[in-house]
């Protein structure tokens, strides 16, 4: 009896420190604050992609604006500085339309991120582990192990509470007939006092 009560005095100690180690709050507060950190990311993004926006706007009007000129006074370039300019320009547009691109991939990839972290967090809001395991747990099982370590063993016959064993401090055994007829608190009283012995 002394290895069975030091075993469950080891599974209540596990289950202790089991629940200590798990903080909700922290937990919740991390993902926050990965949110939030998302977003600042994606506000970044989108000022940066505005101004390629932009810049590429800029390039492309100077590139319409090199093409619509037919006729160069003699300050403007040659016709074939004119055309490694334009050559010039036509690379840094592809090279910001990639640029851009690119931080669309990634904005993308970013807000997925962000979704499956706000779907985990949802998650660990509505999961409740104790009351999961609980339910695995047979309730009936543990009360009569309960019982059982406690000195208490029912006794049935035709399926119905008969008699109960009763170990008392002194490691007597004794006997208490169940009478169904009588109210089970002053029964219950009876089986303390007996343990108590």
């Amino acid at each position: 009896m002394a290895s069975s009560a030091i075993k469950l005095e080891d599974a209540k100690k596990t289950l202790q420190e089991l629940m200590q180690s798990l903080d909700w709050d922290e937990e919740y507060v991390t993902i926050v604050n990965a949110d939030e950190s998302m977003q600042n990311t994606a506000l970044k993004r989108q000022t940066q992609q505005d101004e390629l926006h932009a810049a590429f706007k800029a390039a492309s009007r100077t590139l319409e604006a090199a093409r619509s000129s037919s006729t160069r006074p003699k300050a403007v370039p040659s016709a074939e500085q004119h055309a490694v300019a334009m050559n010039e320009l036509q690379t840094q547009r592809i090279s910001l339309a990639k640029e851009i691109s690119d931080w669309e991939g990634s904005l993308a990839n970013k807000e997925a991120e962000l979704s499956a972290l706000k779907d985990a967090a949802k998650s660990l809001q509505e999961t409740d582990p104790v009351r999961e395991h609980a339910k695995d747990l047979d309730g009936d099982v543990l009360r009569l192990r309960l019982l059982k370590e406690l000195g208490v063993e029912p006794c049935l016959e035709d399926g119905k509470l008969d008699r109960i064993l009763v170990r008392t401090q002194s490691n007597d055994v004794r006997v208490v007939d169940w009478d169904s007829s009588k109210r089970q608190f002053d029964q219950c009283q009876k089986l303390w006092q007996i343990l108590a012995e």
